[in-house]
Formats: structure tokens, sequence, C-alpha cells
């Protein structure tokens, strides 16, 4: 009897076990249901931006086939070196969007082929060419201007290409750019350049990296960008299409491209036309040389910086120097006695005006502004054979220049006579080259 009566009491005692269980797993279930779901933990790789580590053939194949990769060379046992690296990483984005592939490297032999011994170091290849940055690694905003600048892409007689990020930034950071637009890489692929207007661009891109040196002289940066949709913004219609940013306000070219010492002397003019200030720019012996090469009418002040009597004049004559620019004559002033020497100039300061590179010299009053303005605008209307001096003489025959030279005295009628006889033909031996 006892038997039968646990096992009727089993049952039901198993019954409430079970519905305890029941309730107990409603319990935590409710209790997990009323919890705030708790987010994903941050994964330490995937959302940090990270600099990507190479070997030594993958970079090889990046240089093929990237024109702008930042390297970063580090060693193992440095601990400078990982510190750095973490500065670097908070960059590593920006540089994505600037079209910079950022990578980094632990290979000191490879490191000893581009010129590194020491580490940390950062190297930028511009188009397979290598530049090492010199300043602070820790500035990762400095880091990031070199790898964006105008002056980090410069490349000897090359135009570089740029996408529409870094051109933005090159326009706001340089006060004269000119920029090629040209159409798409899709609809001008390389080995297939058969249409028309690839085939103008591609002569155009010759003709002005022909240019491109002689505007780094001027402070005139030269890139290219291959973005119709950026070029429709600005409503530049055909492709090519040069467009000059002057302080930021853009100028378009609308003559033929192919010219390419039409283009500079385009681009020098509204360089000096662009200056909000009345100011008669300097320049050194190299753009000075630059200058007479590629400008038929240019006025050359030499001059002392620390000469009273040079700085009055240049103060005259910085009164006429945008009447001159509106003329056509471009003014310019260089303090260098080896150049002045160079020109057989014995005292500054001194005005020579060069025409399609022929010089003569003012001998008049310096300090009568209106005076020189009269003269040089004679120069542009009138037959005037033009005063050298022994230097200048030397150097016109010593470029192969055709010239007929009359030795004369200023003070002797005779020559004051054939002087004047001579200047009825002078055009005429122009348009003969001579």
């Amino acid at each position: 009897m006892v038997l039968p009566r646990i096992r009727s009491l089993v049952a039901p005692l198993c019954f409430l076990l079970l519905a305890s269980c029941w309730l107990v797993s409603d319990v935590e279930c409710a209790k997990k249901a009323a919890a705030p779901v708790a987010a994903p933990a941050a994964s330490s790789s995937g959302t940090e931006a990270t600099i990507e580590e190479v070997s030594a053939k993958q970079l090889e194949r990046l240089l093929e086939d990237k024109d702008y990769v930042a390297v970063y060379w580090y060693a193992r046992s440095c601990t400078t070196c990982d510190t750095v690296l973490a500065e670097l990483e908070h960059i590593d984005d920006d540089t994505d969007s600037f079209g910079v592939d950022f990578v980094k490297i632990n290979d000191k032999r490879l490191a000893k082929q581009y010129g590194i011994s020491k580490f940390p170091a950062l190297t930028y290849f511009r188009e397979k060419e290598p530049i090492i940055y010199e300043g602070d690694l820790m500035d990762e905003a400095g880091v990031l201007d070199f790898l964006t600048s105008l002056e980090a892409m410069d490349l000897p007689d090359r135009i570089e290409e740029v996408n529409a990020k870094i051109l933005s930034k090159i326009i706001e950071d340089s006060d004269y750019v000119a920029v090629l637009f040209c159409t798409d890489h899709e609809n001008c692929p390389p080995g297939n350049n058969n249409k028309p207007e690839c085939k103008k661009c591609i002569k155009a891109l010759q003709e002005l990296e022909n240019i491109d040196d002689e505007a780094d002289q001027l402070d005139i940066g030269f890139v290219k960008i291959h973005d119709e949709d950026l070029a429709e913004e600005y409503n530049l219609g055909a492709l090519p299409k040069l467009v000059y940013y002057r302080h930021q306000t853009p100028i378009v070219y609308e003559h033929e491209l192919q010219r390419e010492e039409d283009v500079l002397e385009w681009l020098v003019e509204n360089k000096a036309t662009g200056d909000e200030d009345d100011v008669i720019e300097e320049v050194n012996a190299k753009t000075l040389k630059t200058l007479i090469q590629n400008i038929d009418n240019l006025v050359v002040l030499f001059y002392d910086e620390g000469d009273e009597e040079s700085e009055s004049v240049l103060q005259e004559l910085e009164n006429i120097d945008d009447d001159c620019a509106k003329h056509g004559i471009q003014f310019v002033r260089i303090d260098d006695p080896k150049v002045s020497k160079e020109y057989g100039i014995d005292e500054v300061p001194a005005i020579v005006y060069f025409e399609k590179q022929i010089p003569n010299v003012y001998d008049d009053d310096l300090s009568d502004e209106e005076e020189i303005l009269e003269w040089l605008l004679s120069q542009l209307e009138k037959d005037e054979i033009e005063d050298v001096t022994d230097e200048m003489l030397d150097k016109l025959i010593k470029e192969g220049k055709s010239i007929a030279v009359l030795f004369y005295d200023n003070n002797d009628k005779k020559s004051e006579k054939v002087l004047n006889e001579l200047e009825n033909i002078d055009d005429e031996c122009d348009q003969t080259g001579r």
C-alpha cells in the first residue's frame, strides 16, 4: 500500500518541478528581453585606420601600379617607430582620399637601397621618383600637407596629374596654378588614343610640358586632371582646356594650346595684373633669363635694395607698373650685382627694356616716372635702334643673334645723322629677323 501512495505522490511532484523549471526559464527570458542590447565590441583592426604592411615584392608591384605612394620604414625593435606609426595612422584615411597609397615596411636591405639608414623614416614616391621627408614625423598635419602639396608632386619637365580633391587643396594653397583639363582615362585609355579629343589632349600636354619648368621658376604651378565631370561643373566645353587659377579665381585660356610660348606669356601677363598691390615683381637670375626669352616686351629695373636712390626710383616706377601691363609691357626688378655686371650695368639703379630679347638702355632721368612711361610706350610705336652696352652686345653675339651694329659717337653730328637715317629701316630689319 505504501508503494502505490509513493508513486501517486511522485507524479504530481514531478509535474510541479517541471512547472517551476518552465517558470524560471520564462522569467530569465523576460529578463533577457527587458535588458538593453549591448553594442558589439569594437574590432581592434576593422574600425580603425591602419597603414597596410607590405613586403618588398608587394611594394615593387605597388610602385608599378600607383602614381603616388607613401612608404613608412620601420624596425621591429624600435619603440619610436611604434609611437610615430600610431600618429601617422590618424591620417591614413586622409591620404587615401587624396589618392596617395600609404604603406609600411620592415626591410633594412631595401631601405638602404633608397638611402634610408635611420628609422623611422618616410619616403614619398611620385611616379616612382622617391623623395625623403625631412620634417617631424610626429607632426601628422605636416606630413599630410607634404604628401598632398604641389611642391611634393613637382617632377622636372613633367606636368603632374592630380585628382579633384588634391586639385581643390592646391588651388586653395597656391596663389598661381595652371590646370590642364583633359578627358577621362576611361574614354582615352593608354594605347588607344585615336579619338580626336584624345589626340588633342596628348598634343597639348606635350607642348605645355615644354614650359612647365619655366612656369615653376615664375612660381606658377602646373598640373593636369582627367575629370570630365569637374570640367562640366566649370562649363569648360570641349576638352582639353587650360584654366589659370589666380588667387583662386579661374581664368580660361581661349586660344591655341599648341603654342606654348603664347601660353607662357599669357600666364605671366595674368600673374602681373592679378596682384592686389601695385608692386613690381622681384626675380632671380634664372627667372630673368626665362622672362627675356619668352616675353616680347619686358622692362627690368636693376637696383640695390639697400640703396636709397634705388628705393626711391622703385617707388616711382611702381606708379606706372599697371599702365605698362595694360599695354602688354611686363615690369620686373632684380637685385643681383653679378647679373648687372653681365649686362654691363656699372651703376644702379638702371632700366633696360627688352623687346624680343634685344636690350635697350634708358639713359634719361629715372626719377620722372611719366617720362619713363612715355619712353616705354614709344618703343611699341616707333622705329628706334636699341642702345646697348659692350657686355650686352657680346651676349647677343654669343647667343647667335642676327644683328647689325652701328658704332657711333653720341656727341658727333654725323653719327646722329646716320642714326636717324638707319632708324627709318629698323622695322624692315626686324621683319627679316635682324
